[in-house]
Parts: structure tokens; C-alpha cells; sequence
């Protein structure tokens, strides 16, 4: 009797644990632009999915395929690009869905208000001012954003004057964070990350002309090393035509 009373306690909490559902984790691999919004929309998709826990890691477009080439295990793919998951499918690693284009992105100025260059009245040519001794964007041969900023710059007959002023970061995301922690006065970054109050505070912010750079289109793939492939392509359905793509347009992304 003695031994009952004693195991009795135990068997309760056993119990509860034992009735926990087993969660399937799903890694995503996405583009910097995508933080923000990924990791709301994550959140949101688990709430409903019990059994679904999304992990994500973020970083370069091309650096990411590059990875992914090289055998990282992964089992979505969001590129900030379309051209990045076309390799992929090229090299067989892409399951028969192919390329989802799942939302197009808008690239955006950023000038810091203390260097009185206010784009509004100046366009691109606000990066003249002698103020603006740095321009941060993401590398153009790894981020689509960076390329896009490249392109803008050169339609705009400034790519020259202001190159001696460009600081390459790895990344959407670190372009962005050279402008919060004052390590550059103006860049070109996803509008999607202007989420940061710091960026709101105290910079001025003007949209690129769309005619200065092809559209971004952002483009998403199922890897064929996946172990949830149906699991993940649901995930990617959500946010492609599901509730998740609400979430995408808070952050300023647009259908593709």
C-alpha cells in the first residue's frame, strides 16, 4: 500500500507529459528581408498547429543557396528572389512544386534627419550631400535587394559619384542595421524592415522608384530533403494564400 501512495504522485505527472503531442519541426531558410514578417507568421501558424513548430534562420539569398548546394538541411527555402530557388531546381533539389512566388518586396531609401538630406525634396540626389559620408546596402551578388539598390543607383546617373560611399553588408538585415547603430547615414534597405522604431525616429524614409529597378519578386521552394515535404508545403500555402499573407502585408510585402 505504502509503495502505491508513493508511485501515485509520480503516475500523475506522468501522465499529463505522456498526452503532450509530439511536434514536427519544419526548417525554414529565408531571405533577411523576411524576419519580421516570418517570424510573426510563424508564430501565428503554430497557435493553430499544434503539432508544427517552425524554426527559421535568415541570411543572404545567395548565400543561402549556396549553403542548401553544399547539403544544409532544410525544408523550405524563401528567397527574396526568383532567380535563387531556379538554381535549385535546376540542380534536382526541388520537389515538383518548383518555384512559388509567394510576395514581392519594395525596396526603400533611408537618410538619417540629422544630415538635413531629405529625400522628399531631393530624390536619390539627397545622397550628394556631402552629410551622407555612408550609403549601406546588401551585397548585390548574394542579397536581390542589394542588386536592386545597385540598379537604382545606376537608372538614376549616381551610381558612380556615390560608389566611393557604399559600405556592402552581408545582408538585407545588416544593411539595416548599419543604419540604426549610426555606422551609415543613408541605405537602401527592404521596406519590410522598417519595422524598427529607431529607423522610424530618426531618418526620413522615400519608396525607390519602381521604375528604377525590376520588380522583386520573392520566390519560395520544397526542398527534396525533406522529411515533411506535405507538412511544409501546407506551411508555405499559408503564407502564399492563407491567413499568413495578411500577416505578410503589415509588413509592407505585396502579392507577386
Amino acid at each position: 500500500m505504502r509503495l502505491i501512495k508513493l508511485l501515485a504522485p509520480v503516475l500523475a505527472l506522468a501522465l499529463p507529459l505522456a498526452a503532450q503531442p509530439v511536434r514536427k519541426t519544419i526548417t525554414v531558410v529565408a531571405a533577411a528581408s523576411m524576419r519580421g514578417a516570418l517570424d510573426e507568421a510563424k508564430a501565428a501558424y503554430e497557435k493553430t498547429h499544434s503539432d508544427i513548430q517552425i524554426q527559421a534562420s535568415y541570411g543572404a539569398s545567395g548565400s543561402l543557396t549556396a549553403q542548401i548546394q553544399q547539403g544544409a538541411p532544410a525544408d523550405v527555402f524563401m528567397s527574396a528572389d526568383l532567380d535563387f530557388p531556379g538554381k535549385l531546381v535546376q540542380a534536382g533539389l526541388v520537389t515538383s512544386d518548383g518555384v512559388v512566388p509567394y510576395a514581392r518586396g519594395i525596396l526603400v531609401m533611408w537618410v538619417r534627419k540629422d544630415t538635413g538630406a531629405d529625400p522628399s525634396a531631393q530624390g536619390m540626389k539627397a545622397l550628394l550631400n556631402p552629410a551622407v559620408k555612408h550609403i549601406s546596402i546588401a551585397n548585390p551578388k548574394l542579397a536581390p535587394y542589394g542588386f536592386a539598390a545597385v540598379t537604382a543607383m545606376e537608372k538614376a546617373g549616381l551610381r558612380e559619384a556615390l560608389q566611393p560611399k557604399v559600405v556592402l553588408a552581408e545582408n538585407i538585415n545588416q544593411a539595416a542595421q548599419y543604419l540604426y547603430t549610426n555606422a551609415a547615414e543613408a541605405g537602401f534597405i527592404a521596406l519590410s524592415l522598417m519595422d524598427n522604431q529607431t529607423l522610424k525616429d530618426n531618418g526620413w524614409v522615400w519608396p525607390v522608384p519602381r521604375d528604377l529597378y525590376a520588380p522583386i519578386v520573392q520566390g519560395a521552394v520544397v526542398l527534396k530533403r525533406s522529411q515533411l515535404p506535405a507538412e511544409s508545403k501546407q506551411f508555405l500555402d499559408f503564407l502564399v494564400v492563407g491567413d499568413g499573407f495578411k500577416i505578410l502585408q503589415k509588413y509592407g510585402f505585396e502579392k507577386p
